[in-house]
């Protein structure tokens, strides 16, 4: 990466916009041909919202380069940004294919793919994200999330433990976890406690208030 190109980055980490995009802009003049410069332009175009002109340098680094695959794994940003998930979906796997094997790309396209209705074809990608990166805990709750909506009861309990492990104060994965224990068989006052646990975190948690409210009239 050039100095111009490293001097962006900072800028934009540290949310200097214009310092940013005038360095990229020097860059570029310098080097019309910079594909690294023209993906950075286009993510920091993509943070300010201009979703037409992001695109646009995307397009024109794949004119340079279509073998680089950080522009595919940004691109799918700007897609799933726009909730266009089957054009995110196809973006990210093109980020995998010419090699970005990085758990963030496997999150994201199975988020995309979830958000298409498809979690038995998301599930494999939510895995291998939280096998590249198991202190992810968003990875390890969609994951769970969709081991449970596929009725693997046992899996996703398993899942659901691991972000407890994490953040025992994660109210909404206390309150899959009970949901998927009552799934799997378990009885309702055994699960009450977890319940209870969610609405002391979290007061105005509807559906765990809705489960306390349904396993209370069961008991009567």
């Amino acid at each position: 990466m050039t100095d111009l190109n490293a001097q962006a980055l900072e800028h934009m980490q540290k949310g200097e916009v214009e310092e940013a995009v005038k360095v990229l802009t020097e860059q570029i003049e310098k080097v019309p041909t910079d594909v690294v410069a023209y993906i950075n332009f286009g993510n920091v175009l993509l943070s300010m919202g201009d979703v037409e002109r992001a695109a646009r340098f995307y397009d024109r680094a794949i004119e340079i380069d279509s073998n680089v695959p950080t522009v595919y794994y940004s691109y799918g940003n700007l897609y799933y940004q726009a909730q266009e998930y089957t054009k995110a979906a196809q973006k990210f796997q093109m980020a995998l294919e010419k090699g970005l094997d990085e758990a963030d790309v496997y999150f994201m396209l199975g988020i995309s793919l979830l958000n298409q209705g498809e979690a038995k074809l998301a599930m494999p990608y939510l895995l291998t994200a939280t096998e590249k990166n198991p202190d992810d805990i968003e990875a390890w709750f969609q994951y769970a999330l969709v081991l449970a909506q596929l009725s693997l009861f046992d899996e996703a309990i398993n899942a659901f433990n691991q972000v407890l492990a994490m953040d025992d104060t994660h109210a909404d994965a206390l309150y899959y976890l009970g949901t998927a224990r009552l799934m799997n068989g378990e009885d309702s006052t055994i699960i009450k406690p977890l319940f209870e646990k969610v609405v002391t975190l979290q007061p105005e948690h509807e559906m765990a208030l809705s489960a306390l409210d349904a396993i209370t009239a069961y008991e009567k």
